[in-house]
């Protein structure tokens, strides 16, 4: 059952936070920080490959009352009946085929200590293989990089770099540099 928190976001067994959106992922030796959320890296346990659950666009139930009524409908006395019923069931098949089609989604999953999941959807599965590539180099190294994760819904990158904008201003005063 998925529980929706927001626009971008999904709660599914109170475990696993699902994010269709993300803002770029800071990956620090120290922290790990997305959106609003900010963990420890020393709480992260590591990084994997998720498949996402896609829901249905046509809910099972109208599928299967389609699927039920129109057999009931092409099989009965009337020629009329029968054409709708045709049509009913048609539009089951149809239920039924617009469900299959949907892309698989899949994800790079980061996984926690508490046990609680952070899944960013992507349909780029190269792109998580080589994010994961990275960040299992990035746990294994002494260097103090900055690693900065982009997940949109077709690619997933990985680079050296800071993610978040700084605002600037004039600050007042008198720098003197002669040598006294």
């Amino acid at each position: 059952m998925s529980i929706s928190t927001g626009n971008n976001i999904q709660r599914q067994n109170n475990k696993v936070l699902v994010i269709d959106k993300p803002e770029p992922i800071l990956v620090t030796k120290k922290v790990i920080k997305f959106g609003s959320y900010v963990y420890q890296f020393r709480n992260v346990t590591g990084f994997g490959f998720a498949y996402v659950k896609t829901p249905n666009k046509v809910p099972t139930i109208v599928i299967l009352i389609l699927l039920i009524s129109g057999t009931f409908l092409l099989y009965s006395q009337s020629g009329q009946q029968a054409g709708f019923g045709l049509l009913i069931l048609l539009l089951g098949v149809a239920g039924v085929m617009e469900n299959l089609m949907q892309p698989k989604r899949i994800g790079l999953e980061l996984y926690v200590n508490s046990g609680d999941n952070v899944i960013f959807v992507t349909a780029d599965k190269s792109g998580v293989r080589d994010v994961i590539s990275q960040l299992c180099e990035f746990m294994e190294s002494d260097t103090e990089d900055i690693k900065v994760i982009n997940i949109n819904q077709n690619h997933a990158t990985i680079g050296v770099g800071y993610a978040e904008q700084l605002q600037s201003g004039q600050i007042g005063g008198k720098i003197d540099n002669r040598e006294q």
